[in-house]
């Protein structure tokens, strides 16, 4: 009867650390995934001919798409350089959360507000949300908004749809 308990206790030890070694081998594999592949990662599942470069007969899904981005020099292959002096993907490593905008920064304000261009944000040019609630953010009162003023400004509040509250 002990042994059989023994025996047991030791079986479910082994499956708990193979399950447990499993998963962690599984989530190494994700994180291996994630980001963009070598070249020589690419090579070894799309260079059919083995020639050190990628035609687009030979590649497939994004790379596949963006061909003739990537191939800058236009001889109709993709080498290691080209690869790696694709611009990588803008837009969502930036955003915080899937769905939300981000807030400007006072410069990209700056390019579509100030009409005059004094590196301030008067009333007058002020439109929108920054029309509503200039006087909340201009703090010194002295009628313009600066890179400090916007930059300290409470973050408006939102209702749900993204409007503002």
């Amino acid at each position: 009867m002990k042994k059989s308990i023994v025996k047991k206790g030791f079986l479910a030890i082994a499956f708990i650390t193979l399950g447990t070694l499993q998963a962690n081998a599984q989530q190494g594999n994700r994180e291996e995934r994630k980001g963009r592949p070598s070249f020589e990662q690419l090579l070894e599942k799309m260079d059919t001919n083995n020639d050190g470069k990628l035609s687009k007969e030979e590649t497939k899904g994004p790379i596949e798409k963006h061909f003739d981005k990537i191939d800058t020099n236009k001889d109709g292959f993709i080498t290691k350089e080209e690869l790696e002096n694709t611009p990588k993907k803008k837009g969502k490593k930036n955003s915080k959360k899937k769905g939300k905008k981000s807030r400007l920064t006072f410069e990209q304000v700056l390019d579509k507000k100030d009409t005059n261009k004094d590196g301030l944000i008067s009333k007058e040019e002020a439109k929108g949300p920054l029309e509503k609630h200039f006087e909340k953010i201009d703090t010194d009162n002295d009628g313009f908004i600066n890179k400090d003023e916007f930059e300290n400004a409470p973050k408006p509040e939102r209702k749900k749809g993204g409007r503002e509250a």
